[in-house]
């Protein structure tokens, strides 16, 4: 007998995925990596209020001009020549805005691996090479999002098979007894569909919940992906899947301990900037009912513009915890399941 095991304590599984041991982790490496997170996440934050903010409302304003809001909802369901320019120009924007969040979120998640001193990407973190890594696995975390939205769509569809297949298995019950099969089909399907009308708000908050069990597993998907360049796109879902068995309940309190902490606290400084920058700005009169898009939308699109200003270092702040805190997480689920 090995004297130097522990009897009472050797099968004792030792927990590190709480949430005190998981904000933990990511305080510390927030803390001792301050500069590298702010510049990998405020760079392209900004750039992306830049366009939200101002070279949208800039790019609408040209492409509408002096159009009224009459005008422009007679050209919007003709879809007359402006409107489709406009609707263009906002696709384009907030296209490019989430490819620069999705590759942002991935140099996060790598600096965040090599910053903690993981072993499959030891060596120093920089602001370049965590772009760098993330825009060469950029596919491949194009190609995990798609198959994270079939993994965890599978209920939907299994659900829909099982009715076609319920109301078919029926039909062919009823045309088997000397009913016509078309009208056997329609009976069938017309309980069904007002079964369905009944049921749907329940079956709907049933499939949400399946949807959402699933996305639980698939938490981790991401971390992996990014901390490991010879990690696949399948390998870092089954991972992940496999990470996350048992800690279902543990990852959801924990995110939505995170949340909720981080919306007290925006919360609280937006509730304080809008007063100040409310105050600061000038009352504005009453627009005429026949005012332009343009006159009417100045205002509100100032004030987001300094709302968007006075938010920034809050938006860096909340936003690198948010993604630090999942290679934390998942990090201490490895540790405390010890897995390679």
């Amino acid at each position: 007998m090995d004297s130097d095991k522990n009897p009472i304590t050797s099968d004792v599984r030792v927990v590190k995925t709480g949430i005190s041991e998981v904000l933990g982790e990511t305080w510390r490496l927030y803390k001792s990596n301050f500069w590298l997170f702010t510049g990998i996440y405020a760079i392209p934050a900004a750039i992306v209020i830049a366009l939200e903010q101002f070279a949208l409302p800039s790019f609408a304003a040209m492409t509408l001009g002096n159009m009224d809001g009459q005008t422009f909802q007679k050209q919007f369901l003709q879809m007359g020549g402006p409107v489709i320019t406009a609707i263009l120009i906002v696709i384009g924007i907030y296209t490019v805005n989430a490819v620069i969040n999705f590759i942002t979120y991935g140099a996060m998640l790598h600096a965040g691996a090599r910053a903690g001193g993981d072993e499959t990407v030891g060596g120093k973190a920089s602001i370049g090479e965590s772009f760098s890594f993330s825009l060469s696995r950029f596919w491949q975390g194009t190609i995990l999002s798609v198959r994270i939205f079939f993994y965890s769509l599978a209920w939907i569809g299994f659900i829909l098979m099982a009715l076609l297949f319920g109301g078919l298995l029926a039909a062919a019950f009823g045309a088997s007894a000397g009913t016509n099969l078309a009208q056997s089909l329609t009976s069938h399907y017309a309980t069904a569909f007002g079964a369905f009308a009944v049921i749907g708000p329940i079956a709907i908050i049933v499939v949400a919940v399946l949807v959402f069990i699933r996305l639980l597993r698939v938490t981790f998907a991401y971390p992996i992906l990014f901390a490991d360049g010879n990690v696949s796109e399948k390998e870092a879902l089954d991972k992940s899947i496999k990470l996350s068995k048992g800690l279902s309940g543990t990852v959801f309190l924990n995110y939505f301990l995170l949340g909720l902490m981080l919306a007290v606290i925006g919360g609280i400084y937006g509730g304080i900037a809008r007063q100040i920058v409310m105050s600061l700005m000038p009352a504005k009169s009453a627009f005429s009912a026949g005012a332009s898009l343009a006159s009417v939308q100045q205002p509100s699109s100032f004030f987001n513009q300094v709302m968007a200003v006075a938010s920034f270092p809050l938006m860096v702040v909340v936003g690198s915890i948010q993604i630090i805190f999942q290679h934390a997480f998942m990090k201490k689920a490895v540790e405390e399941k010890g897995m390679p």
